[in-house]
């Protein structure tokens, strides 16, 4: 018997139902719920399901738009950052043209060397940027108002771009959230359609296939590929020491049989023309010798 406590679990709460799944399966299900509603006893149930599926497609529809927009945001940040690394670099021959690598002013850009912005993360670059601003500004006599333009005006960009990417970063998690609740709402409404309509058919499990098709929630794996056949054992031809082999007569209680023929030539075994000057007196003679011989 199936655990009664198995009918109050979620059963679409499964991390292998996709979203693009889940949703097939809403719609599916809502329309064949509308096509068995003849007696209107699923009129709550239709306009509660038709409600989860368009707020959970919306939500799912959000979250990508929001994830889409942030990995644009990203990236443009980091096309910056880069731009940024490469820019301070060539520009410390111009800081240290002008004071020197040991003077207080050149420590003063690169508190630990050059190398600190080029191994610098985009929670670094705020920091840098606005020091650099900053000591641009003091040393204008020096590096000129150019410079301290150039500098100033990275800081106010890299501002506007790391903020815009912070800012969507947040949006998209709060997509996803929204979209991880909305799905709930839909999965719960699902399992309460699936006792709803078990209850109005107690005893007739096959009417489960006129309001649901699990299928579409089975991740359809390819077909396994049918191995190829094992090539055939090629015969021997007859002229082959396999062919004569088989050609030999088998033993008769660990004696040839007299009747044996070869199935190749039809000739007898074992009946091939006697030795020359043989008789059955000498075979006799020869036999009786041995058994003499033997028992010296």
């Amino acid at each position: 018997m199936i655990r009664i406590s198995r009918y109050f679990e979620n059963q679409f709460d499964d991390r292998e139902i996709s979203d693009d799944e889940l949703r097939a399966f809403a719609v599916d299900h809502l329309a064949r719920l509308i096509a068995q509603n003849s007696a209107a006893l699923f009129d709550a149930a239709i306009a509660a399901t038709a409600t989860a599926l368009t707020d959970f497609h919306g939500a799912v529809a959000d979250e990508s738009t929001a994830g889409a927009i942030r990995k644009s945001r990203t990236s443009a940040t980091n096309v910056l950052m880069d731009e940024i690394k490469g820019k301070r670099s060539r520009r410390e021959g111009k800081i240290s043209d002008a004071f020197g690598d040991d003077s207080a002013e050149y420590v003063a850009f690169y508190p630990q060397g050059v190398s600190e912005y080029r191994n610098a993360t985009m929670e670094d670059m705020t920091k840098l940027l606005t020091r650099s601003a900053k000591l641009a500004d003091d040393n204008v006599p020096a590096l000129g108002q150019p410079f301290a333009d150039e500098w100033n005006a990275y800081k106010t960009k890299w501002a506007a771009v790391r903020g815009a990417q912070v800012t969507q970063k947040g949006t998209a998690t709060g997509a996803a959230d929204q979209s991880g609740a909305a799905r709930t709402e839909l999965e719960l409404q699902l399992q309460a359609n699936v006792l709803t309509v078990a209850l109005q058919n107690i005893g007739q499990p096959a009417r489960a296939a006129l309001f649901f098709q699990q299928s579409l929630l089975e991740n359809h794996a390819a077909p396994a590929a049918t191995p190829a056949p094992a090539p055939a054992t090629p015969v021997p031809p007859a002229h082959t020491p396999a062919a004569r082999h088989e050609n030999q007569p088998r033993p008769l209680h660990g004696r040839l049989c007299p009747h044996a023929r070869c199935s190749r030539t039809g000739k007898r075994f074992g009946h091939s023309s006697p030795r020359r000057g043989a008789t059955p007196q000498r075979a006799r003679a020869r036999r009786a010798a041995g058994r003499r011989a033997g028992g010296r």
